[in-house]
């Protein structure tokens, strides 16, 4: 059985064991009131029948009783109420004319918790000698005083407790409920459950034969209420108990602490537990990047040794810019007019020219010379030269920034106007069908090259 506060959660565990006897005559309950929750044991006395029906009628009157009760009665007149009803309904019974529950009666021992606050307090009652033992903290504290004869013999100082243990008189009661008109519960004063506490309810089938040494060292080293209950059982009947044992115990566990009225759930690692180990990673892997930039860029410049950088004064690129050189080209020549054209290797046609047959293109020679192959004339200048003037640099021709200089070339058609600010390439010259056309070997014979 389980419940829970704001601060504790009521975790529950229970045995009983009938022993050497014919029959268990123990009965134990748990229930849930108005006026809070109840844990009970009953030991039952009066024969083969009328112990079992004894105890049976405590457990089950308790329970009608309390819940039946009004939440505003004060816990404590609630349970002296309902030990008058129970007590009475024993009474009848063993007065009746049935002889096997003639003369029967019980003891109970219970536990009461109610809602104190944000937590619960509790408070003990019991008629008879069945015992409530609290553990708090490791120490063990018993919270009755039996109803017998031999209890008040050690209250007199007359035997000692170890002596009352063993004493012939040691089952004979001074109150029971069942046995006489009017009984009162004995209650104990209401005090803070505390998380962690373990409220032990037995019947005289577990103290009487085990110690309170031994039950508190296995309720403060068994975490599990159950467990407890049944390890307890089991000393008992190790130690040779005769007699029906029953055990219940009462844990309260500690429950998460609330927030903003909820509970909440374990608090999630500090953020600095998080960022610092990804810090230090980023800072290892930065200098590690810093330590093998020289050598990556050295492994780099090997693998591309044809792109250099580009700094300024070298062209429009950007001091970090890096371009591919050109591929080599050949300069084409055109007639009264060597080398390139303002930086422009003038383009060759694929096409043969005008009235030359097919197939008899020039093709370079094994071992000689290559033959020119006509070209086209070259663009038209930006800045054509000064009429009658002789072909020669102009300011216009410097390619790029501190360039050299280019000898100029007339233009073929000094009429056209570059369009869009791009240079147009002009038609190639018409030639008469039955003339063959003039190549560069026949006007620069002596600049073909050796």
């Amino acid at each position: 059985m389980r419940n829970s506060d704001s601060r504790t959660k009521l975790v529950v565990g229970a045995r009983s064991e009938r022993g050497l006897r014919e029959e268990n005559q123990d009965q134990m309950t748990g229930f849930s009131t108005s006026l809070g929750e109840v844990y009970l044991v009953a030991d039952g006395m009066g024969g083969h029948r009328g112990g079992a029906e004894a105890s049976r009628m405590v457990a089950e009157g308790y329970r009608s009783e309390l819940t039946s009760y009004a939440p505003t009665m004060p816990m404590d007149a609630a349970l002296h109420r309902a030990t008058a009803a129970v007590n009475q309904a024993l009474l009848t019974q063993g007065q009746s004319d049935d002889p096997s529950t003639r003369g029967m009666g019980s003891t109970v021992v219970l536990v009461a918790l109610q809602k104190a606050g944000a937590g619960q307090s509790f408070l003990v009652g019991h008629v008879g000698d069945s015992r409530a033992y609290l553990l708090r903290r490791g120490v063990l504290r018993r919270l009755t005083s039996d109803h017998s004869m031999v209890q008040r013999m050690v209250d007199e100082k007359l035997i000692t407790p170890e002596e009352a243990r063993n004493h012939p008189n040691s089952n004979v009661l001074t109150r029971a409920l069942g046995q006489q008109p009017d009984v009162a519960i004995e209650l104990s004063t209401p005090e803070p459950l505390e998380p962690g506490d373990r409220i032990v309810l037995c019947s005289d089938g577990l103290w009487g034969y085990v110690a309170d040494d031994a039950i508190a060292q296995v309720a403060a080293a068994t975490p599990d209420s159950q467990a407890i209950a049944e390890k307890l059982v089991a000393l008992a009947l190790e130690g040779g108990s005769d007699d029906n044992i029953t055990v219940q115990v009462v844990h309260a566990e500690p429950a998460p602490e609330p927030v903003g009225g909820h509970f909440h759930a374990p608090a999630m690692p500090s953020l600095a537990k998080i960022w610092l180990p990804a810090l230090v990673v980023g800072l290892l892997l930065g200098a590690g990047l810093v330590f093998a930039y020289p050598r990556i860029k050295q492994a780099w410049a090997n693998a591309h040794p044809h792109v250099k950088p580009i700094g300024p004064g070298n062209g429009d690129a950007g001091a970090n810019e890096t371009v591919a050189p050109a591929a080599p080209t050949t300069p084409a020549t055109v007639p009264g007019n060597e080398g390139p054209v303002n930086g422009v290797v003038p383009h060759t046609p694929s096409k043969p020219a005008a009235g030359t047959p097919r197939g008899t293109q020039p093709h370079p020679q094994p071992g000689g010379t290559p033959a020119p192959t006509p070209v086209t004339p070259p663009p038209t200048p930006i800045n054509p030269p000064p009429p009658g003037g002789t072909p020669g640099n102009t300011p216009g021709n410097i390619p790029g920034k501190g360039g050299t200089a280019q000898p100029h070339v007339p233009p073929l058609n000094p009429a056209t106007p570059p369009s869009d600010g791009k240079q147009e390439v002009a038609p190639a010259p018409k030639t008469k069908p039955d003339t063959p056309p003039k190549t560069q070997v026949d006007q620069n014979k002596d600049q073909t090259p050796n």
